[in-house]
């Protein structure tokens, strides 16, 4: 197993995933039993200490959630649309955008695995030596606030020096980070790497608030340019979320 699949378990993405044997209907009620309903929203007691709400029609599914024996929110899958310069949140099949958003055929998807912990007990998220700050050679991509690191050679990835990770140059620490497939990256080169055309999506990893990170999914097409763009919006759109307590 990969360094990275293992970061995908420790962080906690298979917690978005029904408990074993659990059925639809179990899901369902766990999800009615631990959430509020009001003003057309979802209301969540997390685990990391705060509330967070999201509209009702937005497109989830109970089983895409995970609680606490406490019933604190421990793990939820959110969809958005990224259309030009806005995230839209996914309505629920068959619903209609209240604003009268009307999605197009083909869009840009950001899919959010988050994960929410006690600030107490939570873990280190990305080991530090993964990051870019700890490379030698760090690659810049100003023009669309990214930087480019190696984190070791593969034999599936010829036409560069290192199979790549991608960062977001904001300073934050942890950084957001984002790997492609080898597949994807093969046939690039450093210099031309910003182009880089996915046919699915690139994986990322985000720390949006101290007890909440999350694993992402974004793409398709040139997904290096859109990166920034994406969290960003996601971080605005998740902030506007956060109720008082």
């Amino acid at each position: 197993m990969n360094r990275f699949l293992v970061l995908v378990a420790s962080v906690g993405l298979l917690g978005c995933e029904p408990k074993e044997g659990a059925t639809p209907q179990a899901a369902q009620d766990m999800q009615a039993k631990c959430t509020t309903l009001r003003d057309g929203l979802v209301i969540y007691k997390t685990a990391a200490g705060f509330k967070l709400s999201r509209p009702e029609w937005m497109h989830n599914l109970s089983f895409e959630e995970r609680f606490t024996n406490d019933c604190e929110l421990a793990s939820m899958k959110l969809h958005f649309a990224l259309v030009g310069n806005e995230l839209l949140p996914v309505p629920h099949p068959g619903i209609k955008h209240p604003k009268s958003v009307a999605l197009p055929s083909s869009y840009d998807q950001l899919t959010l695995f988050l994960n929410f912990q006690d600030v107490r007990t939570q873990g280190p998220g990305e080991p530090s030596e993964w990051a870019c700050s700890s490379k030698h050679k760090v690659y810049k991509f100003p023009e669309f606030g990214i930087q480019m690191c190696g984190i070791g050679p593969s034999p599936n990835v010829t036409t560069m020096p290192f199979y790549p990770r991608f960062e977001i140059a904001d300073g934050r620490n942890p950084p957001t980070s984002m790997r492609c497939r080898h597949e994807d990256i093969e046939g690039r080169k450093i210099d031309d790497i910003t182009n880089l055309s996915v046919p699915y999506a690139c994986r990322g990893y985000w720390a949006w608030r101290p007890g909440a990170h999350a694993m992402f999914d974004l793409g398709t097409g040139e997904v290096l340019k859109k990166l920034r763009l994406a969290i960003g919006l996601a971080e605005t759109t998740l902030n506007s979320w956060v109720l008082p307590e």
